[in-house]
């Protein structure tokens, strides 16, 4: 074939173009072995596209003519260009001087045309027969010229009359060649059989390439349409010197080439620069062993591919470098390659356009990665100009028959150009939620110079993401301020002090803040960590307050064997283990800084738990190590759990002051004026307490308090005064009925007087105990209780009021309303059927005499203060006898008499036939119910009365009379 091209029409170049590309994708699924070239000499009049392949040969002439096309226009005799432009004389004259040259077959010649033909007296419109149909589609008619006698005689006088035509003076070296051929009947009958008409417009041909398109599939995302279109037109335009044939290879690159220029744009559009370069010495293969970091060495590749004098073209014109998986950050994206994606990769690197090839072997066996090297090893010996970086693993390519250019390569922060450095030293980056420069960070490292830091992937985020790169657990969201805040005063050592002077007052490493339910402890926690931050800004320092997640704790004291209280800060501030060779950077840093704990709700998690956090501080050297200057834990004020923390060296108790009447009726003030403004009174508490004098003892706390005054903002919205709404206090008896009412006028608000909403609202409150059971109880218990231990709760339940959203699912505004649906839960249980006996127990060994749910305990004591039905409690009692009578069971009762659950003890035991038994038995600290009780005189007075001996000694010699 001539690699010459003839002259391009100035007409129809669109048309011609986009039936190259579709010639092209036709060809990459339909042919083996295929070529396209364009504006070939040798091909005559069909010189538009030349396709070759394995299976079929087409030469194309194109004409973009609108309108319509008649007989006369295909049977035109005169040479006048104009005048001929679909003479068949033309296209059969010039099909006889290149015939020879091509594999011409039936149907190998097409003159594709938009043109609406009226042509019926000398073609025939058929079926398209099958290379066609893989081209045009199923639906696509040809025309063919009449295969008859007479149609044959009629287009050898009109031949002979276009050769007559032809002036003998035309300087046309074409037409002289076609004036001195002769032609007879059976070249005639060999053009018509080779000749085929398509008529097809162009935007069917453009519908025809987005089809096939989509139809690709690949393991990237393929080009887009408009990519596509316009580089088969840049591969049209090239000019003669430049000029190569379409291949399967070429239209891969384009069919990639979006995709790949994106890649490319993303990682070189970086300001990221180094010092040194990979250089090619006298191979054309590098191999880098990189580390996991894999982003980093290939940006320094492809800063090397531009540093190279033979790279003068743009990168994403002359590499491939596909990966795997694309997303929007670089540091995230998945830098591996299947055997398939790089064999495809290679096959296309054979493209002349294509200089430099960048592949991954990081996923490849060794054998895979021997089979693919020696495949890009001979193409780079075919042709020396093309160049080959290889991403290995350490001891890949061992085996290899050549030499090859392996570099261990471990990139570190002075290997950057200056600017560099400073570029991403003067990054910013959220630290706990707040804005620091890497250099604050780094400056916070010990022991350590900022040149001698490897870059590994926490590095290369930082260095790579495009908005601010966070570290650690958001504390502004952990911390967010109360909707009103009401100062407090402390008390440790024997001292008291305001919040304020905390880090002056407190002189041990480890402070346990201890509370009744509803204190404050968490707000006070909060509060510790503001003060914190405000004195770090003053002082220009930075801290790492770790707020301990109990419940991401649990999942790692499943696994804790062998870890520390290292693993544990990292596990907390989602850090990557030290076995890993990942985030190192963050790693160093979490040990280097000024560290202060903060465990809150300490009583919230498992017994088991609590011992293993109280271990990992049982070493003081570990706090040392780690540079950790405080722990601060929050815990109730329960006594099994403050004589675990005190046993700690440089553990001290800090309490809150009373929280006194005069605290009580300010904070009411006000929090009311928060909530409804110039609508409070001063003595209001006072009033309170008078129309509810249970209230003395519920309103103890700033929680209670904020119920209370939402309870009041619900009934001056609906047009109370403040007096008449401070009556509806006066039967509330206990904290539980306090919950209860106030639940209720969240219903109230809910619903607006809406019946339908009011079922919702049940339904959700059913919802709530079952969440708040499946937080609580062990699947064990809940499996007894019915309940569906992966229960999961709908966000529409948020309704009640009493959920707020967290990282996982939801979790309850504050931890007493999970333990009082917890203990309705318990209460319908046992209120509503019979249990059998191994429920019975189960509540009674795992809740009633366990610590863990003392808070559980409490609320069902009061449902149980409140709902005294004799029958349902004598029936509950009965079963409570059988079922203690006949199973084994823990029968030691202290921890009921220590908390004084006379209901709960008169529910279980009432009815019990060896209760006196059980009553003179001591515990494992020695006493029996008897000792305790005498601190509660109704308790002592039902105990004695059920057959308690007060002459029993305990084993310090006491005996009731003694104790009283």
């Amino acid at each position: 074939m001539d690699p010459k091209k003839a002259r391009r029409p100035e007409e129809g170049i669109a048309y011609q173009m986009l039936l190259q590309a579709l010639f092209a994708l036709s060809g990459i699924k339909n042919f083996s072995n295929w070529t396209i070239s364009n504006e070939v000499t040798s091909a005559g009049k069909f010189d538009d596209l030349v396709f070759e392949s394995d299976e079929k040969c087409m030469l194309l002439q194109a004409k973009v003519k609108s309108g319509m096309t008649y007989t006369k226009d295909f049977m035109a005799v005169s040479p006048i260009k104009k005048i001929c432009e679909f003479s068949i004389a033309m296209y059969l004259l010039s099909y006889i001087t290149f015939k020879k040259s091509f594999k011409i077959t039936r149907n190998s010649l097409i003159l594709c045309t938009a043109a609406t033909l009226k042509v019926a007296d000398i073609m025939d419109e058929l079926p398209a027969n099958e290379y066609l149909q893989q081209i045009f589609g199923n639906k696509i008619l040809m025309y063919k010229i009449k295969n008859e006698e007479e149609m044959v005689e009629k287009l050898l006088d009109t031949v002979e009359q276009f050769k007559n035509n032809i002036d003998d003076k035309d300087s046309n070296e074409e037409k002289k060649q076609w004036k001195r051929l002769v032609i007879d009947r059976e070249d005639i009958k060999s053009f018509i059989s080779s000749f085929v008409v398509v008529n097809i417009k162009l935007k069917k041909i453009k519908s025809l390439i987005k089809s096939k398109l989509s139809e690709l599939k690949y393991e990237f995302p393929i080009s887009s349409y408009e990519y596509v279109k316009d580089h088969v037109e840049e591969w049209s335009n090239l000019s003669l010197n430049n000029f190569v044939p379409m291949t399967k290879d070429y239209l891969m690159f384009i069919l990639y080439g979006e995709y790949n220029r994106n890649f490319l744009q993303k990682l070189v559009n970086t300001k990221i620069y180094f010092k040194e370069s990979y250089q090619f010495n006298s191979g054309n293969i590098i191999c880098v062993q990189a580390h996991d970091n894999i982003a980093i060495y290939l940006l320094k590749i492809l800063r090397s591919i531009q540093k190279s004098e033979a790279s003068s073209s743009p990168i994403e014109e002359n590499t491939l470098c596909l990966m795997q998986e694309m997303v929007n950050t670089v540091h995230t994206m998945k830098y591996t390659m299947e055997y398939k994606v790089i064999s495809d990769m290679i096959n296309t690197f054979r493209c002349n356009k294509i200089k430099y090839l960048v592949v991954s072997f990081l996923s490849l066996n060794e054998d895979q990665a021997l089979e693919l090297y020696k495949k890009i090893y001979m193409i780079t010996r075919e042709d020396p100009s093309k160049k080959v970086f290889i991403i290995i693993k350490e001891n890949d390519l061992q085996k290899r028959e050549t030499l090859v250019k392996i570099i261990n390569d471990k990139i570190y922060f002075n290997s950057l150009e200056t600017d560099t450095q400073q570029y991403i030293l003067s990054k910013k980056i959220s630290f706990q939620g707040e804005l620091v420069t890497l250099m604050n960070l780094i400056n916070n490292i010990k022991n350590i110079n900022s040149d001698e830091i490897e870059i590994d992937e926490c590095l290369t985020k930082i260095i790579f993401n495009e908005d601010n790169y966070s570290i650690g657990s958001n504390l502004q969201t952990q911390s967010k301020p109360e909707q009103f805040y009401f100062e407090r005063s402390l008390k440790a050592n024997s001292e008291v002090f305001p919040e304020t002077k905390f880090f002056e007052k407190i002189n041990k490493n480890i402070l346990v803040v201890t509370g009744p339910p509803g204190e404050g402890k968490t707000t006070l926690l909060k509060q510790i960590v503001s003060l914190k931050k405000a004195k770090d800004k003053i002082d220009s320092k930075l801290t790492w307050i770790i707020n301990v997640d109990l419940k991401k704790s649990k999942q790692f004291f499943r696994n804790a064997i062998g870890k520390t209280l290292s693993d544990l800060l990292c596990h907390n501030e989602n850090i990557t283990p030290a076995s890993s060779y990942l985030a190192q950077f963050e790693r160093k840093l979490i040990e280097s800084m000024n560290k202060i704990l903060i465990i809150d709700g300490l009583d919230e998690n498992c017994l088991e738990d609590i011992e293993k956090i109280r271990n990992l501080f049982v070493d003081q050297n570990s706090l040392q190590d780690l540079n950790i200057s405080l722990v601060i834990i929050g815990a109730r004020d329960y006594d099994f759990i403050l004589k675990k923390l005190r046993i700690l060296d440089g553990c001290e108790l800090v309490r809150f002051s009373p929280f006194s009447p005069r605290d009580q009726s300010s904070f009411l003030k006000g929090y009311l004026n928060k909530l409804i403004p110039a609508n409070t009174e001063h003595d209001i508490f006072e009033k309170v307490t008078n129309f509810a004098p249970a209230f003395k003892d519920i309103c103890s706390t700033p929680l209670s308090l904020q119920m209370v005054s939402k309870i009041i903002k619900n009934k001056i919205s609906k047009g109370d005064s403040i007096e008449s709404s401070l009556k509806v206090f006066y039967n509330v008896s206990n904290l539980y009925h306090f919950y209860s009412y106030y639940l209720g006028v969240r219903k109230d608000e809910f619903a607006q007087d809406d019946d339908i909403y009011r079922l919702a609202f049940d339904r959700y409150i059913y919802s709530l105990r079952k969440l708040a059971a499946s937080n609580l109880f062990s699947d064990h218990l809940l499996s007894l209780l019915n309940v569906d231990a992966s229960f999961e709760i709908g966000k529409d339940a948020l309704n009640v009021g009493v959920l707020k959203e967290a990282h996982e699912g939801y979790e309850f505004v504050h931890k007493t309303f999970e333990e009082y649906f917890a203990a309705e839960l318990i209460w319908d249980c046992l209120n509503k059927k019979k249990l059998s006996y191994e429920v019975l127990l189960e509540i009674l060994n795992t809740v009633f005499l366990n610590n863990q749910y003392v808070g559980v305990s409490d609320f069902f004591e009061k449902i149980l203060e409140i709902n005294q039905d004799k029958d349902i409690v004598s029936r509950i009692s009965m079963e409570y006898n059988l079922a203690l009578t006949k199973v084994n069971w823990r029968r030691d009762i202290s921890l009921l008499c220590f908390r004084e659950y006379i209901c709960i003890i008169k529910l279980v035991f009432s009815n019990y036939t060896f209760f006196a038994d059980v009553l003179n038995i001591e515990s494992m600290s020695g006493e029996a119910p008897l000792h305790i009780s005498c601190l509660y005189p109704s308790l002592d007075k039902y105990i004695v009365k059920e057959g308690l001996d007060v002459n029993k000694a305990d084993e310090n010699s006491l005996t009731y009379i003694t104790c009283t």
